[in-house]
């Protein structure tokens, strides 16, 4: 893809703020007649700078009040053995995200949950079903401070 360009950047600024822009808003804007700014969404939609749209909702709202991240290791450290760890933890719907980390703990994952119940559940899970885990730790979240969804995307 092309480097991007100042119309680029406030396609993508203005759309992190409100994913439901139609294109005549979103052209408005930024300042470019309809037909140029949909085709600059449509590149760069296609090539992968937008990802999707969604919907932000608040975990709490929908009953998932705990919020924990997750740290584990795995033993042995191979290819095998981070290919199973990731296929796992996609099949997680509680994971809401999941690295690779490159310090002592080798992933760091963060789970919401209905209660402490379902908690232990996911975690006696990892614990069960993956013979490559060699630990797991766990902290809770007691109030989140920042949050936010939107790149700082520069002029």
């Amino acid at each position: 893809m092309k480097p991007l360009d100042q119309f680029d950047k406030k396609i993508l600024r203005n759309l992190q703020d409100n994913g439901r822009l139609t294109v005549a808003t979103l052209a408005e804007k930024i300042g470019l007649s309809t037909t140029p700014c949909a085709r600059r969404l449509r590149m760069l939609e296609e090539s992968g700078v937008v990802q999707g749209y969604s919907a932000v909702v608040n975990h709490y709202a929908v009953g998932l009040p705990i919020n924990a991240f997750v740290t584990a290791k795995l033993s042995p450290h191979d290819t095998a053995s981070m290919g199973a760890f990731d296929a796992f933890v996609r099949g997680l719907p509680n994971v809401m995200e999941c690295y690779l980390l490159s310090g002592a703990d080798s992933y760091f994952i963060r789970l919401v949950c209905a209660n402490l119940v379902e908690f232990e559940m996911i975690i006696d899970r990892f614990r069960t079903e993956l013979p490559v885990l060699a630990s797991i730790g766990s902290e809770f979240v007691l109030r989140r401070i920042v949050h936010r969804h939107s790149l700082p995307i520069h002029p």
